[in-house]
């Protein structure tokens, strides 16, 4: 019998990141930050580069769409 090695596309933490996002209501508000926040810190560093790369398409996803302009210095990395 045949076997095939299955390598994972995305980390864990990618993966549970990817999945949070999709859950936040948009417009993003203080709530959703805080709960992309928590994540984002702790999984981040652990990402591959091209992860990190998607990563941050969220917090440019999040910068779209959020309830007020105010909001976006609380999101972590931004500046």
């Amino acid at each position: 019998m045949n076997t095939a090695t299955v390598t994972q596309i995305h980390s864990n933490g990618m993966q549970e990141l990817n999945e949070m996002f999709m859950n936040l209501k948009k417009p993003y508000g203080k709530g959703e930050i805080v709960r992309f926040n928590l994540a984002y810190q702790h999984i981040y560093p652990q990402l591959t580069r091209a992860e990190k790369l998607r990563a941050e398409k969220f917090v440019d996803a999040l910068l779209d769409d959020l309830e007020d302009e105010r909001l976006a210095p609380r999101i972590y990395g931004v500046v």
